[in-house]
């Protein structure tokens, strides 16, 4: 982790640095965001709060995994995403209740447009696509229940 740290705020300045104002390639910082923001949201308003970075690393799992189902990201890569950011971030439980909870979030963010959740998903490690839109509401719960039975 000491290596990877300082190489991933290099990376994020750097990002930063090229899209200030958040047009373009900057959006690829957001993976993970909407399915983490969505949990984190949700965990709030329960009173049961979790770490940002523990909700993004759900998050990230759970986008991968969405990248995976629909021909993004191989097989492979995915779990090599999954297991890496499992194997350092605890699991956050999650009720069939409050995944339903966590969908209506999803569907709240401000990146969206429409009856769309807009995500940034992986093609492979380290290369991501922003503003993918999404409609497919039970593709996005089925990763949920996924990420719920790791």
């Amino acid at each position: 982790m000491s290596k990877l740290i300082p190489e991933a705020v290099r990376i994020k300045c750097e990002v930063v640095e090229k899209d200030p104002d958040e047009k373009g390639l900057r959006k690829i910082l957001n993976f993970g965001h909407t399915a983490g923001h969505g949990i984190e949201s949700m965990l709030l308003e329960a009173g049961t709060p979790v770490l940002h970075g523990e909700a993004v690393a759900a998050g990230m799992i759970i986008e991968a995994n969405i990248s995976c189902k629909l021909g993004l990201l191989n097989e492979t890569e995915y779990l090599l995403v999954r297991d890496f950011l499992a194997g350092i971030f605890p699991k956050i439980e999650l009720s069939d209740v409050q995944i339903e909870k966590a969908l209506n979030y999803m569907q709240q963010d401000k990146k969206n447009k429409g009856n769309t959740i807009s995500f940034t998903l992986l093609q492979s490690p380290g290369k991501a696509v922003f503003d993918r839109m999404l409609t497919e509401s039970e593709l996005i719960r089925q990763a949920i229940l996924e990420y719920k039975s790791l």
